[in-house]
């Protein structure tokens, strides 16, 4: 995998401690800064200060849901990050939503390391 020379921000907003972790493992030994949080009101706050390039989502957050989530990045001005969902509800209606809420990625669970690693790979560096 080839990450960029600049540092790219990730925030990943995911609400399972073990997928979070597998989501660090399979990002550790990149360039990127990874910054994990657990809900949505907390990666909101925690977008405003970062400004990440990529946003991984997970759309059955405990607090406000991954599409509420995506629709306050998207209205945001001047806004442009790139968000992959991943989830576990990755039945049509799910895909039909995120083609139409124009997401970046779309991966579903469980996904494997190299899938994952491929769609942050492709949405950071391109």
């Amino acid at each position: 995998m080839t990450a960029t020379t600049t540092s790219q921000r990730i925030l990943v907003v995911e609400d399972s401690s073990a997928t979070r972790r597998l989501i660090e493992l399979c990002l550790q030994d990149t360039a990127w800064e990874v910054d994990m949080q657990g809900d949505g009101a907390s990666a909101l706050a925690a977008a405003d200060v970062r400004n990440p390039d990529l946003v991984i989502l997970d759309i059955g957050l405990p607090d406000i849901d991954g599409w509420e989530v995506l629709e306050q990045l998207r209205n945001r001005p001047g806004n442009d990050v790139s968000v992959l969902v991943i989830t576990a509800h990755a039945d049509g209606a799910s895909r039909i939503r995120a083609e139409v809420d124009s997401v970046d990625g779309f991966l579903p669970k469980p996904f494997l390391p190299d899938e994952l690693r491929d769609a942050v790979d492709l949405l950071v560096c391109s």
